[in-house]
């Protein structure tokens, strides 16, 4: 999730970390402060902003680009916030969960007394469709819990546990949790070696793979003596390790269902370590975050988004990866209100969405980028007349709502409309009230019916949400609220409520009990509401640290403060967090202009020629881009033929023909047509963005037709492009668009 700067169009509520980011869409940064120069009746917060652009751009360009150590904050500023304002400041209502439930793993007895016949959870994609009450829920957890007692594991014990989503995922780690011992979590796809790290740094005593391929990999790497059990949780038990322990889920269940009662409360406290969540981030070694239950209940507790408040019955679609704190998080608080949750895939979503038709969608960027792509798809094959229409009225909705939020001033560039600004956007209004209304009942109405037509929030995390994409989903009714938050922040550290507090482009308010700061990045001299500078962040939802990595920890944290290492700024008016950008991400041209690229590679993004894209130019005189072009709009456009198209796709699936990719690569980028095309593509859509400038060009390209995934390394878990390790593969490409003659100049 990397927010780095407002720009026109989108929807959604966001909940991210920085291997999480919880995040707003964009954000207003330095090239803002341009624009502020040559307007005469900028307001005040832009005016501040302005005044600061040299001061941080020296103070950026002499920073290393590395992790920032902070330092203490000032004595006056400790002096004003006393170690115990953050249980001052918790309302009465996360006091009373934080008392309630020690642990999460204390909230399923209750849950099972009030709404055991409720549906708590669906599970048709693995195995046997599975759907089970609150009641029989909190059986198989307290019998899993016993199970895992009597093969020996004790509170304050650490297990590996290493699958995807599924109720019996849900069940184990509950189980863990009631015990008092913790998960080390990741997902079945990561590489062998990590898994294997992960499960030797936690100092994990047994080992939960998710199928019998996953643990013998797991098993034959690590040896059998540094396990004291193992579990399978789909499938057959492997034969191959006779010395070790070996149960299915199905025999686990059965071995405690007749001693459910020797677990008769959760022996978890809320300072117990609840989980450990290894994240592997863009670059470096995996670091062990140590989450505490009171982490967790307190994210349940604090998070609230009003009129959308989930209710008992409501149906939440989860699709993101379980062991992800976004998910996790989210699906505790969900649980917590007597919510349907439903576990679904990407291959899956669409029809779960028809089916079960959720009041909750939660998902990363990608996920919402790939339903608004199949719309415009979807749209693309209608008549000519078709098209027109729907086009027109498109712009019609968008026009009104943006004049709806002008008025009210619901988004970041229309916080200070004037007077006249705001008296044209009533009559903009009035004017189109009637054709909106047309296009709703024609087109949005139907269009809505893609997310089973009951959705009353999106839930977006794990990346930065376009605006383009905000306004398009603001258009056709689907209610979006974006925040900010980070795995070591477990995750949210503020998000968006529905009506007024819905700016877009904006991560909304800090949750109750935590605090935001904004200071230099270099001095972390606190500067005022409005002036970008490094994020630090403390509260209840504050990590403790890093496992067994002091000095990670020290580096990071200080007088209970988070460093971020996000740029921000504070809105003046309401106290909204505005996240700019990563401040390690920040290209830095010869001319010493500081580039935040996460704007420019969205705006590009909102061209359907472009699937993914990654600005390149550290220390160059102009900006280049690494390009993954969409080769079904280039079979549209009569470019590429339908038989060189799946050619390519084929390549794409085998191995053995990355050098066939990569001559083709070298053709397509010298292509004069494809170059063409590129190059107006480029400029429309970065000059058409707010507060450009002549230094966002893109004057250099090259294309990739390997597109950027986590089976090749170029992603993370959650999908956010490994920069360094891009850099590092495409090392030679890169400098042919500076030192050499490049293709797409030549």
């Amino acid at each position: 999730m990397n927010q780095k700067e407002l720009k026109r169009g989108s929807f959604i509520i966001t909940l991210e970390s920085r291997n999480f980011r919880y995040s707003s869409s964009h954000a207003v940064t330095a090239k803002h402060r341009n624009t502020c120069r040559v307007v005469k009746h900028t307001q005040e917060l832009f005016l501040r902003v302005a005044l600061y652009k040299k001061y941080v751009r020296r103070s950026l360009t002499v920073c290393t680009a590395g992790n920032i150590k902070d330092v203490s904050l000032s004595e006056s500023f400790s002096k004003e916030y006393p170690s115990d304002i953050q249980q001052k400041s918790l309302t009465p209502s996360i006091r009373e969960t934080l008392e309630k439930w020690p642990s999460v793993a204390h909230m399923w007895k209750d849950l099972a007394e009030e709404h055991g016949n409720n549906v708590a959870v669906i599970d048709q994609h693995n195995g046997k469709a599975t759907k089970l009450t609150y009641r029989e829920l909190y059986g198989y957890i307290k019998a899993c819990a016993v199970a895992l007692k009597r093969l020996g594991l004790k509170r304050g014990n650490k297990v590996c546990l290493v699958s995807e989503n599924s109720y019996r995922w849900l069940v184990i780690d509950q189980a863990v949790m009631t015990i008092g011992a913790a998960s080390a979590v990741r997902g079945s796809g990561a590489p062998l070696p990590e898994l294997c790290y992960i499960y030797e740094h936690s100092e994990s005593v047994g080992l939960i793979a998710e199928n019998e391929q996953v643990l013998v990999r797991m098993v034959e790497k690590l040896g059998t003596d540094k396990l004291k059990f193992a579990i399978v949780l789909w499938g057959k038990v492997p034969t191959a390790f006779s010395q070790l322990k070996i149960f299915s889920f199905e025999t686990l269940i059965e071995e405690g269902w007749n001693y459910q009662n020797e677990v008769h409360v959760p022996l978890a406290s809320s300072s117990d370590l609840a989980t450990l969540i290894y994240t592997s981030g863009t670059t470096g070694r995996p670091k062990g975050v140590e989450l505490t239950h009171k982490n967790l209940v307190y994210q349940i507790g604090a998070v609230d988004i009003a009129n959308c408040n989930p209710v008992p019955g409501n149906v939440f679609v989860s699709i993101l990866p379980c062991w992800h704190v976004f998910e996790r998080t989210a699906e505790y608080y969900f649980f917590a209100r007597a919510v349907c949750v439903v576990y679904s895939n990407v291959r899956n979503l669409r029809n779960d969405l028809q089916l079960h038709k959720p009041q909750f969608l939660v998902a990363v960027p990608r996920v919402f980028e790939s339903l608004y792509n199949n719309i415009m798809s979807n749209i693309a094959k209608q008549n000519r007349i078709m098209r027109y229409l729907i086009g027109m009225f498109s712009s019609i909705s968008l026009h009104y709502h943006r004049a709806f939020r002008t008025l009210f001033s619901l988004d970041i560039f229309r916080l200070d409309s004037s007077f006249q600004k705001k008296v044209k956007a009533f009559f903009v209004m009035i004017s189109l009230f009637i054709l909106h209304k047309l296009a709703d009942w024609m087109f949005w109405s139907k269009i809505r019916k893609v997310f089973g037509s009951r959705v009353k929030a999106g839930i977006c995390g794990g990346g930065s949400l376009p605006f383009y994409l905000e306004e398009f989903y603001a258009s056709i009714g689907i209610c979006l609220l974006v925040g900010y938050g980070l795995t070591e922040t477990s995750p949210v550290v503020s998000h968006r409520r529905p009506g007024k507090e819905n700016i877009l482009g904006s991560s909304g308010r800090c949750l109750p009990g935590t605090q935001a700061k904004v200071v230099h990045p270099e001095t972390k001299e606190e500067l005022k509401r409005g002036d970008i500078g490094l994020l630090l962040v403390r509260g209840p939802g504050v990590v403790r640290g890093y496992y067994r990595e002091p000095e990670r920890t020290e580096a990071f944290m200080k007088d209970g403060f988070f460093n971020t290492g996000d740029l921000a700024w504070i809105v003046p008016k309401n106290g909204h967090l505005v996240i700019s950008g990563r401040y390690k991400d920040i290209i830095v041209l010869n001319n010493g202009e500081n580039i935040e690229p996460q704007p420019i590679e969205d705006a590009i993004l909102e061209s359907p020629l472009f699937e993914q894209v990654m600005l390149v130019g550290q220390d160059e005189k102009h900006l280049g881009a690494l390009l993954v072009p969409s080769l079904e709009y280039l079979k549209a456009e009569g470019i590429l033929s339908s038989e060189y198209v799946a050619a390519i796709e084929e390549a794409r699936r085998d191995p053995s023909k990355e050098m066939f990719l990569r001559e083709e690569q070298v053709k397509l980028t010298k292509m004069e047509r494809i170059k063409q095309l590129i190059r107006k593509e480029l400029y429309e859509r970065v000059v058409s963005r707010p507060n450009f400038t002549p230094n966002d060009i893109v004057r250099t390209f090259y294309l990739i037709l390997s597109p950027f995934t986590v089976e090749n390394g170029l992603l993370t878990q959650t999908l956010k492009v490994k920069r360094s390790e891009v850099y590092r593969r495409y090392k030679n490409e890169i400098l042919s668009l500076f030192h050499h003659e490049s293709f797409s100049s030549s």
